[in-house]
């Protein structure tokens, strides 16, 4: 389990009950890459394997060839990933700009806690809480403006469970979610998220990536999802009282490939909640966003929603 850390909130002094919350995928998806072999000639990989006190024989040069090539993709990878953390990190700045929400939850950070600081303060967010990557995957963060009361209760690989105080001094949790993206371990995803319900108040509201879908419906391209995988993710919402938020925009928050042949759509991200929350915000809205520098859309979830009829969406 990651590092948690935690740095100051407050109540805020406005009076209006209105919070929005944005939940994002920080680094997800990846760029095409070259062949790492491509540019470097047969006279190299000679070269390293006669460097060996060994007899070079075709097995020498083949192990040179493949030692160098190695050595060049994991260059390659760090190139990549730093050009693509500056241009997630400004994508999501960006997005703050133009969204202005009061509470942020990232999944795949793919950042330690004590990075985590820099992109707070480049953010404009007074607090912060983080989960860990592990190695080049995973890590998780929430932010928040300085006027929001927020304390965390848990965290995992797979959640972080904050308590909410409003302004109008209601009390309830707020959890953004991640689920488990390999399936055959998904479930560990869906018994945290049962547990979390039995130690939660019936007041909460959970947002992020499930990394699952619930209906093939949900699905354009690629396999069909298994039943029993749609079955557990069922069996754990409906086990945690949590009800689907519904959405306004796009259907789909994931999208991969970039051909017809190729494409595939799935609703992976959502929010949802206790019909006690609901009822406490009987006018929340959840909007899908778009990203340029993600294939996961960003989600937008207001509080009260009926503020926003009047105003175009961007």
């Amino acid at each position: 389990m990651g590092e948690a850390q935690k740095t100051n909130s407050r109540i805020g002094q406005d009076d209006t009950n209105r919070i929005d919350i944005v939940t994002h995928e920080l680094l997800h998806g990846r760029p095409a890459s070259n062949d790492a072999g491509a540019q470097i000639g047969t006279k190299k990989w000679r070269k390293l394997a006669r460097s060996s006190k060994d007899k070079v024989t075709k097995e020498t040069i083949e192990l040179g060839k493949r030692k160098l090539e190695g050595e060049m993709a994991e260059d390659m990878d760090i190139d990549i990933n730093g050009k693509r953390a500056k241009e997630g990190i400004q994508a999501l700045q960006n997005l703050l700009r133009r969204e202005d929400p009061d509470v942020v939850f990232l999944c795949e950070t793919i950042k330690q806690v004590a990075n985590l600081e820099n992109l707070k303060r480049r953010c404009n967010m007074y607090g912060l809480v983080g989960v860990d990557a592990v190695g080049r995957s995973g890590g998780l963060a929430m932010m928040w403006k300085e006027d929001i009361d927020l304390k965390l209760m848990s965290y995992s690989k797979f959640h972080i469970d904050m308590e909410v105080t409003d302004n109008q001094h209601n009390v309830w949790r707020l959890i953004g979610f991640y689920g488990e993206p390999d399936p055959q371990k998904r479930h560990e995803g869906w018994t945290m998220l049962k547990t979390l319900a039995q130690t939660n108040d019936k007041r909460w509201v959970c947002i992020g990536d499930f990394n699952e879908i619930l209906s093939n419906s949900k699905k354009e391209g690629g396999n069909l999802h298994p039943a029993w995988q749609m079955r557990d993710f069922w069996e754990a919402l409906d086990h945690s009282n949590l009800h689907d938020l519904g959405y306004k925009g796009k259907w789909y928050t994931w999208q991969h490939g970039m051909t017809m042949n190729t494409l595939i759509r799935e609703r992976l991200n959502r929010g949802v909640a206790t019909y006690e929350w609901t009822n406490l915000f009987p006018d929340y809205a959840i909007f899908h966003l778009t990203s340029p520098r993600s294939d996961h859309c960003p989600i937008l979830l207001h509080t009260d929603g009926s503020r926003l009829n009047n105003v175009k969406r961007r």
